[in-house]
């Protein structure tokens, strides 16, 4: 078979909607089943008996987003940003399909290998906040992509913003240069992301505090928990525990994946406990609860290093996270607390 590897260039013009009212709940997995259970991101395709193969493998996703004006009155939702995608294919093919939803992107031009191309038939905007929430199927919403669990490709994502803007994302933060009032920040993730778990957080004005896990194979080189926050919250108490959760997690099912962690709360825009984005968990407005932050840490494990083939293998990701939120929660209150635990996810 003839291995092939294609770059396509894509500029486009993103206009981003949706905004949604938060609720709360104790426990961390029913934080994160609620959140599942009432997605706006759900799209229908065409399924079939070995759905999750495909014509092509993509490697790696390069984007450049100018979303400055973002954050300045009047908060606009749209940006203008390129997508190069590195793909891999193992025979001869007349098209490549991506997915990219009609409503949101405009694709202005298409070059290279790429002569043209098809919509197949979130990025969120407010007051100096921008961020994106992409499970199951809203990856697609934001950049080109081939939007499907099976398929991980590595992230490389720069972003232009203003200078008193913080931006998070996956990987590590490689690069960020500042000239006047303005900031480029470049994230790179190393290990490759499924596209619902990718993940870019901006604020004006965040605040930020960073951890280091020490990470038992390379001690020299402790690993970064990033912890961005809004004014006047306080996760305090999750900093002096995020250590001890890495480590029982790690003893149990193998260190930590990857080369950073963080979590990041969200405004009122985001109405769910919380999302497991790989290396950057996205949390609701002032919810630094420790049931919430044992099971999306959980989900670095399962979900983000293994992930489910398809959608209908969800609950795999879910139920090994809901586990080891009842396994922190022995570690802490001894036996008893976790068969009450247990029983109490088993009624």
């Amino acid at each position: 078979m003839r291995k092939t590897l294609l770059l396509f260039v894509l500029s486009v013009v993103f206009i981003t909607s949706g905004l949604f009212a938060q609720e709360n709940f104790t426990r961390g997995s029913e934080y994160c089943s609620h959140s599942k259970s009432h997605k706006q991101n759900i799209l229908s395709i065409p399924r079939g008996p070995n759905s999750f193969g495909h014509t092509y493998d993509v490697l790696n996703y390069k984007l450049d987003l100018d979303i400055y004006h973002c954050f300045v009155t009047p908060f606009p939702k749209d940006f203008v940003a390129s997508n190069i995608i590195y793909l891999r294919i193992d025979t001869a093919l007349n098209i490549i399909k991506l997915n990219a939803v009609e409503t949101s992107l405009q694709i202005d031009s298409v070059s290279m290998a790429g002569v043209g191309f098809t919509h197949d038939n979130a990025f969120y905007v407010s007051g100096g906040f921008v961020f994106t929430d992409c499970e199951p199927q809203g990856a697609r919403k934001w950049f080109p992509c081939w939007d499907q669990p099976s398929d991980k490709a590595t992230v490389d994502i720069t972003t232009k913003v203003p200078s008193n803007v913080l931006v998070g994302s996956n990987g590590r933060l490689a690069d960020s240069d500042q000239v006047a009032d303005t900031i480029w920040y470049r994230w790179i993730s190393r290990d490759p992301v499924p596209t619902y778990i990718t993940v870019l957080t901006a604020r004006a004005n965040y605040k930020l505090d960073i951890v280091y896990w020490p990470r038992p194979s390379t001690p020299e080189d402790p690993m970064p928990v990033r912890f961005y926050y809004n004014p006047g919250e306080n996760p305090d108490y999750i900093k002096s525990i995020i250590n001890p959760m890495i480590s029982l997690y790690s003893d149990i099912y193998g260190e930590h994946p990857f080369e950073k962690d963080g979590f990041a709360t969200l405004n009122n825009a985001f109405q769910w406990g919380g999302m497991e984005n790989q290396t950057l968990t996205s949390l609701c407005q002032n919810c630094w609860s420790e049931g919430l932050v044992s099971h999306e840490l959980a989900h670095q494990w399962f979900g983000d290093m293994i992930t489910c083939g398809t959608w209908s293998d969800l609950w795999l990701n879910e139920g090994f996270a809901t586990y080891l939120e009842t396994i922190w929660i022995e570690s802490l209150y001894g036996y008893d607390a976790y068969k009450s635990e247990v029983d109490y996810n088993a009624s």
